[in-house]
């Protein structure tokens, strides 16, 4: 489990959220139902293509290299290939064998963002700023 703290702007459009990027987030605050609040990795934007294969992630095709997942997070899940709409985003969590991401519950709405995750301080070991 990591422990984030969160900024809470204005949510504007930004690089990591908006058509034609291909970054990985380092985690958003978002809320899918009342009173639940998620921190997950933003894997894809609008019009992108994702997809799963034995748990490695696939957007637009191309196999996205995610090293900040230690083996003993990874599952080996396979995703149908989707295309995200327009004004959501694909999530998922870092530890795929139990996270609840959009692989569960679907795409997120953008609007439903509420800010972006700053700060780690649980495990006391990853205590810092988010990169």
């Amino acid at each position: 489990m990591v422990v984030a703290a969160l900024a809470q702007p204005q949510f504007k459009c930004s690089p990591l959220v908006c058509p034609n990027t291909r970054s990985i987030s380092s985690g958003f605050w978002f809320t899918r139902v009342a009173r639940k609040d998620y921190i997950k990795r933003v894997i894809a934007v609008a019009g992108d293509t994702v997809a799963m294969r034995d748990g490695q992630v696939y957007v637009d095709g191309q196999l996205q290299h995610e090293g900040y997942l230690p083996d003993s997070y990874r599952d080996h899940a396979d995703f149908p290939q989707e295309i995200v709409p327009r004004g959501d985003i694909f999530v998922l969590g870092d530890h795929r064998a139990v996270s609840d991401d959009s692989r569960i519950f679907g795409f997120v709405p953008i609007r439903n963002i509420r800010g972006q995750a700053v700060f780690t301080w649980w495990p006391p070991q990853a205590i810092g700023t988010i990169r």
